[in-house]
């Protein structure tokens, strides 16, 4: 429907908004479409009305702020500035990315000039790492919530260079017992690797944060085999809201990791976050990084990187 043939322009943004009261009769196949369009450079805003549930709306919205809600249908002309709003903000900041060869930059304000990412390099860090993203998906954090995390995650992709050899990134989620997104030689662009992480499944369980560390050792996710570099610095950066189940293991699973020269950066969430664990797990006291809560992740983008990139 975006097509020429079907009236779509090239030279214009294409935002679709989903109004919804409820919840989809497949949503694994809903969010799998989504994310289709999505990647085809498709801007999602989707309303929710009633009974629509966080899950759906945020995993098919392209970001937490283009997620609206109407308690009921009297309501919805409350919020229509607001999403008006929106659309000229993403009309002005997005270029029609599907005009270009290589699609736009990480922050959808200019254009790529390669397939790795050039030419949107120039605020970013040019460090050769290998990094690893370990994220808290436990029952204590809300579905909003988790749209935030993996919001924040995503965008510390845009504060390096991506490529074999600079930046990579591998990916893991937990809860009960943890979940590997991808490997370090998985992906070698910016928006390949967001894309990815943006689609990571909601665990909804326990806080094992030791059964994630314990997997990069013995997965050796940071092994030549898994894109592991000998020329690049190894790095994990932590992202949790509170205490792991079980603190001695995670320490020891960080101390082992912390022997084999890994440098591990903790970023803390909330009030209930144990920053006396985060501190242990860090490599020195200012790899601790904390946020109020998570709508004020945002604030502490540039640290993350800043500390990664030292």
């Amino acid at each position: 429907m975006f097509s020429v043939s079907a009236g779509g322009r090239t030279q214009a943004a294409d935002i679709l908004i989903v109004m919804t009261d409820g919840r989809s009769q497949d949503t694994q196949r809903t969010l799998q479409s989504a994310q289709a369009l999505k990647q085809q450079g498709v801007w999602i805003i989707a309303i929710g009305i009633a009974d629509a549930t966080d899950e759906e709306l945020y995993g098919m919205a392209s970001s937490p702020s283009d997620v609206f809600k109407s308690p009921n249908f009297d309501t919805l002309q409350n919020i229509l500035d607001k999403v008006n709003a929106r659309m000229c903000q993403v009309t002005k900041q997005q270029p029609a990315c599907k005009t270009s060869t290589y699609g736009c930059c990480p922050d959808g304000t200019a254009f790529a000039q390669g397939p790795n990412g050039e030419g949107c390099t120039a605020d970013q860090c040019a460090a050769q790492a290998d990094i690893i993203l370990v994220m808290d998906s436990s029952a204590s954090i809300q579905p909003t919530e988790y749209a935030k995390e993996l919001d924040f995650a995503a965008k510390i992709i845009d504060d390096f260079k991506i490529g074999p050899n600079d930046v990579r990134f591998a990916a893991i989620v937990f809860g009960s017992s943890p979940t590997k997104l991808f490997n370090l030689a998985d992906h070698n662009s910016p928006q390949t690797l967001q894309e990815a992480i943006k689609r990571a499944p909601f665990l909804n369980s326990g806080t094992k944060t030791n059964k994630a560390l314990e997997m990069i050792t013995q997965d050796q996710m940071f092994s030549s085999r898994w894109g592991g570099r000998d020329f690049a610095k190894d790095i994990v950066i932590i992202i949790t809201d509170g205490r792991s189940t079980y603190a001695s293991w995670t320490q020891l699973a960080a101390n082992r990791l912390k022997a084999s020269n890994v440098t591990i950066i903790s970023v803390g969430i909330g009030a209930d976050v144990d920053q006396r664990e985060l501190r242990g797990l860090a490599s020195k006291p200012d790899d601790v990084l904390l946020a109020s809560n998570f709508d004020s992740l945002k604030d502490i983008q540039d640290d993350v990187g800043k500390r990664t990139c030292e």
